[in-house]
């Protein structure tokens, strides 16, 4: 999984700026595929049937935020 932050600093006075950030998470949106079936007795042993759901491993996420600092 590929992350990525870009952000741009823009001087509006000699006392106020504005950023502009952007955060992107999971930025090509690769499916993350969950663990393998563990279980040796289990007919399914080592099929993968689904996939993660933890944090930062679902589909991809734009966080965009707009800062003014005087």
């Amino acid at each position: 999984m590929f992350s990525a932050t870009i952000g741009k600093a823009f001087a509006v006075s000699d006392r106020v700026n504005l950023r502009y950030e952007a955060a992107f998470a999971n930025l090509f949106n690769i499916e993350n595929l969950g663990v393998p079936d563990t279980r040796i007795t289990d007919s399914n042993f080592g099929v993968i049937s689904g996939v993660q759901n933890q944090e930062q491993a679902g589909p991809r996420t734009i966080q965009m935020s707009l800062r003014l600092s005087f």
